[in-house]
């Protein structure tokens, strides 16, 4: 039995690689922050360490006495783009920096990058939170032993990012779909963890279901998984780019980051967000995935 440490424990993604830890018999270690919201925790058995990437120092106690780090934690969005690189480059420095220095037992570090590092088809970075994450891979690859997952757009049960896509499918019978926007590639939250715990020392791993979807392919699973039609509703890039800039200017009045804002809206318009076959064995594909996931949502109020 392992003892591991999960950063962004609490999170979409680390919650249900908690629970798969867990489930199999590893000792896990949570590593959360005084403000961290942990009902997706609740009845697990694991132990917690209160720690802050930003703080170099208070991650000594989180790293000592585990051999496995799986390094989920980080910011999806932010008022500033600053701030992208300050929790997701820096903080992953300051843990990296950390286990140089006292972590020696540590026999394996798993980074979980985003997409949006390797960029649209394996081009550069475009936006800040790609860049942020793709320096934080360089500062990983500075350990021995070390494993680095880049999932496709992950969905599932507990993702709020989502839901307000579901929700206008379900109410509405709408999928808004950006002009110009190309093709994606996805992932279900349990075979992004399985795939996530199954990386060997030294890996660079891409995770999707293996297939490219269009969006008139996404409306088809969201009509699938509400039982209604849903057609998709063209919306003029120009109009797109002006939403993300206005709710970026709010963003920064409210200090709430929008989950579409000027930095979203420039992975949009970048071309196929699509992922080479990570040849893995999935559970979910789109269709089977986004019924499953309704279904969730259904079941906790949310819809």
């Amino acid at each position: 039995m392992s003892r591991v440490l999960v950063t962004g424990s609490n999170g979409f993604i680390g919650s249900h690689l908690v629970e798969r830890l867990t489930g199999r018999g590893d000792d896990v270690v949570c590593m959360v922050r005084e403000t961290s919201d942990t009902r997706w925790l609740k009845g697990i058995s694991a132990d917690y360490v209160c720690a802050d990437l930003c703080s170099a120092e208070s991650l000594k106690d989180a790293v000592c006495n585990v051999e496995k780090i799986y390094h989920v934690g980080g910011a999806v969005r932010a008022v500033m783009g600053s701030d992208l690189y300050r929790i997701n480059s820096e903080g992953t420095r300051n843990l990296v920096e950390t286990v140089k220095n006292c972590g020696s037992q540590v026999e394996n570090f798993i980074y979980v990058s985003s997409q949006a590092a390797w960029g649209p088809s394996g081009g550069e970075a475009v936006s800040d939170y790609g860049k942020s994450k793709k320096k934080a891979e360089d500062y990983v690859k500075s350990l021995p032993n070390n494993s680095i997952v880049i999932p496709a757009a992950v969905y599932g049960p507990r993702d709020e990012d989502f839901l307000s896509v579901f929700r206008m499918a379900d109410r509405f019978g709408v999928f808004l779909r950006p002009a110009g926007a190309g093709q994606l590639s996805f992932i279900h939250v349990e075979d992004c963890v399985k795939g996530i715990i199954n990386v060997s020392p030294g890996e660079r791993v891409f995770l999707s279901d293996g297939e490219n979807y269009t969006w008139e392919e996404v409306a088809y699973a969201l009509q699938g998984s509400v039982g209604k039609k849903v057609r998709c509703l063209d919306i003029p890039g120009g109009l797109v780019k002006m939403i993300g800039t206005a709710a970026s200017a709010w963003g920064m009045l409210t200090s709430k980051p929008a989950v579409l804002n000027k930095d979203k809206v420039k992975e949009i318009f970048a071309g196929d967000w699509v992922m080479p076959s990570s040849g893995i064995e999935v559970k979910y594909k789109l269709n089977d995935g986004f019924r499953q996931t309704y279904q969730w949502y259904i079941e906790k109020g949310r819809l």
